[in-house]
């Protein structure tokens, strides 16, 4: 005669496995690399005194500890920083890199074509001519951008027009 049940006898390990899982996770402290000091980050990127068309995204990419801060650029050419999926971004210095938004016509499937994309899935489509970048090329590397900003504590705002 038994006196527990095969999902009584799981219980019973199981429940004591998820408490020392719990308590060693406890112990661990917090490891994540974004630690210390945190501002949001805002503002709007131009070009020539035009907002880059949205879908274009931001990077701030922290100097000494090699995190990107990412934000995607609104139709106004506004932005707003996250780092690990939060609003705030570690204090530092940083470099900026900018990309062009992705198109369907960039990587030659458009999917409101269905010849064309079912032509282009096949290998039978002509290929897309290279679309130019809304910007010049140089801002979408951090390296070559020259564009670096310090991120304090708190509020920061900082608004970006780029020239040729």
């Amino acid at each position: 005669m038994r006196c527990l049940t095969i999902p009584v006898w799981r219980f019973l390990v199981a429940l004591p496995l998820g408490l020392l899982l719990l308590a060693l996770a406890g112990c661990q402290g917090d490891s994540s690399p974004f630690k210390g000091p945190k501002g949001t980050v805002n503002g709007k990127v131009t070009y020539n005194g035009n907002p880059l068309p949205a879908g274009c995204s931001i990077v701030f990419m922290h100097q000494e500890k090699s995190l990107p801060a990412t934000g995607s650029i609104g139709a106004d050419g506004s932005y707003s920083l996250q780092m690990g999926g939060k609003p705030e971004v570690m204090a530092g210095a940083y470099k900026v890199s900018l990309s062009p938004p992705a198109s369907a016509a960039a990587t030659g499937a458009d999917p409101s074509n269905p010849e064309a994309y079912k032509a282009f899935m096949m290998g039978k489509g002509a290929k897309p001519a290279e679309e130019k970048p809304p910007f010049p090329k140089k801002y979408q590397m951090a390296d070559t951008s020259g564009l670096t900003f310090t991120v304090k504590e708190g509020p920061n705002t900082f608004d970006i027009d780029l020239k040729d």
